[in-house]
């Protein structure tokens, strides 16, 4: 299978599929003339390149297009090792896992995807990292019976995202009536104790310099500065700074009385702001100043006409409060019955 050629199907399945490259997801990615639709930061050439660099161990990278004539409807990122596929990418540092398919194709795309590599030897696919509402995981689904498949998804982890609506005070009134009271009391506390101001940080440039501050406020909680130490830390630098090279990662920063007190790194992407990380200056803790910076984002959010603020991954007790809803992340097996 390589892109040094294509495999063509049957009559019954029309299709064509092509071995791709890294450099050929590039093109395809900076294409604007493109229908494919790029799920999450986490399927970017970008990431996956990094991430390969970093944990790809005994397995060989996969990367296949699916044609309809000349055009390609979709791209799967997938790594195979002893005859079972996956996705490109590792629940630790990647929330969301999928492919990158056109509008409305998800159910043609998989049928050529799926006969495509059981007939070249493929014995399983193991899926990890799937939102319900993946498109590869609607396609499989939709064309198991007809392929005789035989699959298998339990919930492997849980995200939480919120529902932006209008204007502030509606999502205000949108949280229960404690969370409310506590959201506008610890404002009024941060600001009758000090002079606050949030801003944010889009500019590559400015990103960058603020970068080395936001690490220094990571490293100062013991679980991240362990996190940082692995193989994981050196991999999140590197996404996260072709992130924002991309125009995908921000900072916002709550600034108390003109220094950095705490800082969100998210992505926006397609209207929704996904929060990947966060960190605080455990000095200004008092004034509750990591939550606070995770509302103030809420609301920056809001004022800019975002539909969607996803927690991302994890079901910590502060998502909830903020008005995020559990979304479950499943892994899925399929074999051949």
């Amino acid at each position: 299978m390589g892109r040094l050629g294509c495999h063509t199907g049957t009559d019954r399945l029309p299709y064509t599929v092509c071995r791709e490259t890294l450099e050929s997801l590039r093109r395809y990615a900076g294409a604007a003339s493109s229908d494919l639709q790029w799920p999450a930061v986490f399927v970017y050439p970008f990431w996956l390149e990094t991430w390969w660099r970093h944990f790809q161990g005994r397995a060989e990278m996969l990367l296949l297009s699916v044609r309809q004539g000349e055009k390609v409807i979709g791209i799967a990122p997938f790594m195979v090792e002893d005859s079972k596929v996956s996705l490109i990418g590792s629940p630790e540092v990647c929330d969301y896992l999928d492919c990158i398919i056109v509008h409305g194709a998800a159910d043609t795309f998989a049928r050529a995807l799926l006969d495509h590599l059981f007939s070249s030897g493929i014995h399983a696919l193991d899926l990890r990292c799937l939102r319900a509402d993946a498109a590869l995981l609607a396609g499989i689904k939709a064309v198991a019976p007809e392929l005789k498949l035989e699959l298998s998804c339990v919930q492997e982890a849980v995200s939480m995202e919120l529902e932006l609506p209008s204007t502030w005070e509606q999502y205000l009134a949108g949280l229960n009536r404690k969370q409310r009271h506590e959201v506008r009391r610890k404002l009024r506390r941060l600001g009758e104790a000090s002079t606050y101001r949030y801003y944010e940080i889009e500019d590559y440039k400015a990103w960058a310099e603020f970068l080395p501050v936001f690490m220094r406020m990571f490293k100062q909680n013991p679980e991240k500065a362990q996190f940082l130490s692995m193989q994981e830390g050196l991999f999140f630098r590197e996404a996260v700074s072709d992130a924002a090279r991309a125009g995908l990662a921000r900072f916002g920063v709550l600034e108390v009385d003109g220094s950095p007190a705490a800082s969100v790194l998210y992505f926006d992407h397609h209207d929704v702001v996904y929060l990947y990380n966060s960190a605080y200056d455990p000095a200004r803790a008092g004034l509750s100043t990591g939550l606070l910076c995770k509302v103030l984002s809420i609301k920056e959010a809001i004022a800019n006409k975002k539909s969607r603020y996803d927690f991302l991954k994890g079901g910590e007790v502060y998502k909830q409060r903020l008005g995020g809803h559990a979304v479950p992340i499943y892994k899925c097996r399929i074999t051949m019955q």
